[in-house]
Parts: C-alpha cells; sequence; structure tokens
C-alpha cells in the first residue's frame, strides 16, 4: 500500500472547473499556511509567480457541493470520492431521527455545512517545490498530514466516522502519516492575506473599484 491507495495524486484529465464551484468564504494560500489541502495539487488551483522577488504562491478555494448522489448513506462510494474525486464536490444526506443532515466529500476532504470535519493536507513547501508528477510518483509521506476535526466526533457522524476510522484513518495510520486533532482545521489551511476593506459611504467603494483596485496584485480573483 502506498499514499496513492488513499488519496490519487496523479494529475487529473478533468478540465478547468468554473470558478462558480468555489467557496471563496474559504481560500487559502501557500504563503499563508504550512500545509496546503491535498486537493489544491492539480490543474485547478492557481499558482501565482512573482519572478521579481523569487515567490510562488498556490491559492485555493473549498468547492462548493453541487451533486446529490443519494438520500441515503453509500459509505463505500463517500470513501472513493475521499480517494479521487476530482469534479465538484459530491453530497451526501442523511438522516438521525426527523433531523437531516449533509456531508460533502472531494478528494482528501470531508465538510459538512459549516465546518471541515477532516482534510488530508501536504506540507506547502513540498507542493511548491515538487511537480505533482514528481509528488505523485515518489511521494514522501513525511509530507502529509490528516486533520480531524473534534467536531467530527459527535454523534451524528458516529457511523460515518467509525467507517472511516477502519477503512481510512487506520491506512493513513499505516502509512507513518500523522494525524493532528483540533478545533479549528480552517486556522490550519484556509488563512489568506487577502483584508477586505471597509468603506464609509457607496462613495468610497467605488472610488477603490475604479481606480485603487486594478493597480494592486490581489491574490483572490
Amino acid at each position: 500500500m502506498n499514499l496513492n491507495d488513499i488519496v490519487v495524486l496523479r494529475p487529473s484529465s478533468f478540465g478547468r472547473v468554473s470558478e462558480g464551484y468555489f467557496n471563496f468564504n474559504k481560500l487559502g494560500t501557500s504563503d499563508c499556511n504550512m500545509f496546503i489541502p491535498v486537493y489544491a495539487l492539480k490543474q485547478n488551483s492557481y499558482i501565482f509567480n512573482f519572478t521579481d522577488i523569487g515567490v510562488k504562491v498556490i491559492e485555493y478555494c473549498l468547492y462548493r457541493p453541487h451533486t446529490v448522489y443519494s438520500p441515503y448513506r453509500k459509505y463505500d462510494r463517500l470513501q472513493s470520492d475521499l480517494i479521487s474525486c476530482y469534479s465538484e464536490s459530491r453530497r451526501y444526506l442523511f438522516k438521525i431521527g426527523v433531523e437531516t443532515h449533509f456531508i460533502h466529500v472531494n478528494r482528501g476532504i470531508l465538510y459538512d455545512n459549516e465546518d471541515i470535519l477532516m482534510c488530508l493536507a501536504v506540507s506547502s513547501e513540498y507542493a511548491i517545490n515538487n511537480t505533482i508528477e514528481e509528488i505523485s510518483e515518489r511521494p514522501n509521506n513525511n509530507e502529509f498530514v490528516l486533520f480531524v476535526s473534534n467536531k467530527f466526533k459527535e454523534a451524528k457522524y458516529k457511523n460515518v466516522r467509525k467507517k472511516l476510522e477502519l477503512n481510512y484513518i487506520s491506512k493513513v495510520k499505516e502509512l507513518g502519516i500523522d494525524i493532528i486533532e483540533t478545533s479549528k482545521i480552517d486556522n490550519w489551511l484556509f488563512k489568506n492575506n487577502f483584508k477586505k476593506p471597509k468603506f464609509k459611504t457607496v462613495l468610497e467603494m467605488n472610488k477603490h473599484l475604479k481606480e485603487e483596485l486594478p493597480n494592486k496584485v490581489l491574490l483572490i480573483r
């Protein structure tokens, strides 16, 4: 068994994903985070190469879930998406009593409508200094880490967690990849250096958009 058994690292032939699939409220950059999500290792991530100062930056967003697969928990299919999903995130529906819950899955990441529950991540420096082909063919397991949210221990996720502990997290442990349990995965993976400007009036905002913004280099579109 190797790393490609828990996440497909090879480059995707899947076409570029439209920006409409991205949630820009969850945006991270490799220069602001020690680790970046594994799904950012693909052609749909944006790489800025500031050659004048010798800096490369990978920018990535969380996917908006667009596909509902099943009204029932399909654990095998959910795990398959966790390993190899390359398109928009998949959404799974399940019920606990009379309450309906959703869980979203993409390559290496699991999240609900509010928080990230689990994410396989890779060292930002390693990702920047190696091509996806090199990482796929000769992955260094020491450069990867699995973040697991404390929220994933909530009762409503009991069955999902149990299945993934058995069939996914156990394989991560077997590969010697560190597992970090945390209350806020966002603080590890989704920091960025974009600060939303505040305006007192609409006139101030229009001036900023027309005159100041075009002269700045931003890491967010």
